[in-house]
C-alpha cells in the first residue's frame, strides 16, 4: 500500500473503501467498515444518554421540582354544592 494510502483511507468510510477499492486490500476494507460500524454504535450510545437525559429534566421542569399533593377526598365531596351554592347567589 503507498505511504498515502493510510492517510486517505483515514479521513472517512468513503475514503477507506475507494482506498481499498484501489489497492486491492481487503483487509483495509473490513477495517474501514468496523471502524465505521464501532463508532457508528458510540455516537448512538451517547445520543441515547443525552436523550434520556434531557426526558428527565423535562419532566423535573414541567413538574415544577414539587411533589403532586394527594387530592383531599373531602374537599372533592362538597366541590358541587359550593358551586351550586355560588350560582343561586349570583
Amino acid at each position: 500500500m503507498p505511504v498515502t494510502a493510510a492517510d486517505t483511507a483515514r479521513r472517512s468510510i468513503g475514503d477507506g473503501l475507494a482506498t481499498a477499492r484501489l489497492t486491492g486490500d481487503t483487509a483495509l476494507a473490513q477495517a474501514a467498515r468496523e471502524a465505521f460500524t464501532t463508532a457508528m454504535s458510540s455516537a448512538f450510545a451517547i445520543s441515547a444518554a443525552g436523550v434520556l437525559a434531557a426526558a428527565v429534566l423535562a419532566l423535573m421542569v414541567l413538574r415544577g421540582g414539587k411533589e403532586a399533593e394527594a387530592p383531599n377526598p373531602a374537599a372533592s365531596a362538597d366541590a358541587p354544592e359550593r358551586e351550586l351554592a355560588t350560582a343561586t347567589h349570583s
